[in-house]
């Protein structure tokens, strides 16, 4: 059987995912589109709700195999704007509510811990976090919301 992963998340119109096994590895990782330009892109219709959707879609693909376990985002305690307040808290439910289905442990982690975890400082800037995940899993590329993501997942793991 394989190893259970663990999925990190860093919420938002571009949603940062990162899979690692039990050890830290990374097993894949990315950034979802979840902005209105993708649903207009697709001819989807229904506004700010598609949003939630596609959210729910990309973790429905994960849970497909089974494998996680633990899903792990980064927990925000300070937003740029009401509407940027807003779609982190519908997210976030998303997020719970498939933990639910998928029957996955939630952790909530601090973006200070997570920055703590990948660079070693807790006010670490995004190319920095940037950096430290291509340095630890070998990257040639990585965008700032999959490096969050990776470092939620790995506090996730080492905790």
């Amino acid at each position: 059987m394989s190893p259970p992963l663990t999925l990190g998340l860093d919420l938002g119109t571009f949603c940062g995912w990162a899979l690692l096994g039990p050890d830290g590895a990374r097993v894949d990782s990315g950034a979802w589109e979840c902005h209105t330009r993708i649903i207009a892109r697709r001819g989807l219709r229904g506004g700010p709700v598609q949003r939630l959707l596609l959210l729910q879609a990309y973790l429905d693909e994960v849970a497909r195999d089974g494998r996680v376990t633990v899903c792990a985002y980064e927990e925000v305690r300070r937003h740029t704007g009401t509407t940027a307040s807003h779609v982190w808290g519908a997210l976030e439910a998303v997020v719970l509510l498939a933990a639910h289905r998928h029957g996955w442990t939630v952790a909530q982690v601090g973006v200070g811990q997570a920055k703590r975890r990948l660079t070693g400082h807790g006010g670490s800037g995004k190319w920095s976090m940037v950096r430290a995940a291509m340095a630890r899993w070998d990257m040639r590329d990585c965008g700032e919301d999959e490096a969050d993501a990776l470092a939620v997942a790995l506090t996730a793991v080492q905790s």
